[in-house]
């Protein structure tokens, strides 16, 4: 059952879209590195041009320099700099050097709430489920403006093997998206932590027949029924 539910955790981590959850559709992350760091006219382009600089920057004796150069933008500039830094180290798998950027970043803006999910983010990717809880349950934002806020905290606390909490939730979010196959499966899974076998194969078959092709679960959530004894209906 334990090592079941871990395929589980990983598989909706990376299906509801955490590791690249945060840049734009269409968007590919920002990796390249250049060595122009002047102030364009637009902030789409000086957002761009101060994410390249930290990324380079970042991990060098250059950084106070770099981080002086964020810290003199305006709030908007500086928070899209923040997500789009963040969201590149967690998809480069340097999630530990995202969790102090994004917390400096949240002692200057304690309020905003796309920090605090980045936050956890990086520290779900990083193996801190317990501090990403924390982190978001700090907050209370309203979950019909922040469903992906709700989906994050669902997904840790399936990884804390909290399946009570993550069912309450997925029930929530169900109600906001009753055709995302994503929070089918997550609802299925939380009902299979508590061994709650005919819920659990229920979603997942709502979870087949909700599904876009190809997707990236189909084989695995069939599997689990056909390995719980339960026909396809």
């Amino acid at each position: 059952m334990k090592k079941n539910i871990s395929l589980v955790i990983t598989i909706c981590f990376f299906l509801l879209g955490y590791n690249n959850a945060f840049c734009d559709p269409g968007e590919e992350p920002q990796h390249s590195v250049s060595s122009n760091f002047d102030i364009h006219k637009t902030d789409d382009t000086l957002v761009t041009s101060l994410t390249t600089l930290l990324l380079e920057k970042i991990n060098t004796n250059e950084r106070d320099a770099a981080f002086h150069r964020l810290n003199e933008q305006d709030q908007q500039v500086y928070l899209d700099v923040v997500k789009k830094v963040s969201s590149a180290l967690i998809d480069q798998e340097n999630s530990e050097i995202a969790i102090p950027l994004v917390n400096m970043a949240l002692i200057k803006y304690p309020d905003s709430v796309d920090l605090r999910r980045y936050l956890a983010t990086a520290q779900l990717a990083s193996g801190k489920a317990d501090q990403a809880k924390k982190t978001l349950v700090v907050a209370h934002p309203d979950i019909t403006k922040n469903p992906e806020y709700y989906k994050l905290l669902a997904v840790v606390d399936i990884e804390l093997r909290l399946f009570s909490d993550a069912e309450l939730l997925y029930t929530r979010l169900l109600q906001q998206e009753p055709n995302n196959s994503d929070l089918y499966l997550g609802l299925a899974v939380a009902y299979h932590g508590q061994e709650k076998n005919t819920l659990a194969v229920y979603y997942y078959q709502q979870a087949l027949k909700q599904a876009k092709q190809p997707w990236l679960s189909q084989a695995f959530v069939v599997q689990q029924i056909n390995l719980m004894g339960y026909p396809l209906s």
